[in-house]
C-alpha cells in the first residue's frame, strides 16, 4: 500500500490554515491510500481529483462520481462517500474536509 503526500492550494486564500486529510478509494479490486495537505477551501472532490483520475457527470445535485482510476460504476453499483467512517450527508464536491478527516470513496452494491 503506496501513501504520497501531496500539498493542495485552492482558492485564492494567502494563509490560509492547512489541514492533514486521508483519502482511501477501494475499488473492489484495488485500494490507494494517500495522505493530503489542503488549504483554504478545498472540498472532498478536489483532493481526490489531486491524487486520481475522476470522471463525473453533474445534475442538479452537483458533481456525481462515476468513475476513479477507470473503474466505472455499473447497474447496481454507486462510488458511496464516507467521512470518518460515516455516509457524507452531502457529495464530495460540497464537503470540505476538516483537519484530520478521513475520507473514504467506496465502490459498492446498492
Amino acid at each position: 500500500m503506496a501513501i504520497t503526500a501531496l500539498f493542495l492550494a485552492v482558492g485564492p486564500e494567502e494563509g490560509a490554515a492547512r489541514k492533514f486529510v486521508t483519502i482511501h478509494v477501494d475499488t473492489g479490486n484495488r485500494v490507494f491510500d494517500s495522505e493530503l495537505t489542503l488549504q483554504g477551501n478545498a472540498n472532498a472532490l478536489d483532493a481526490l481529483r489531486s491524487e486520481h483520475d475522476v470522471e463525473t457527470e453533474t445534475s442538479t445535485f452537483g458533481d456525481y462520481i462515476t468513475c476513479i482510476e477507470g473503474v466505472c460504476q455499473s447497474a447496481g453499483e454507486a462510488w458511496f462517500f464516507y467521512v470518518n467512517d460515516e455516509m457524507a450527508q452531502v457529495g464530495a464536491g460540497g464537503f470540505v474536509p476538516d483537519d484530520g478527516d478521513n475520507i473514504a470513496f467506496l465502490l459498492r452494491n446498492y
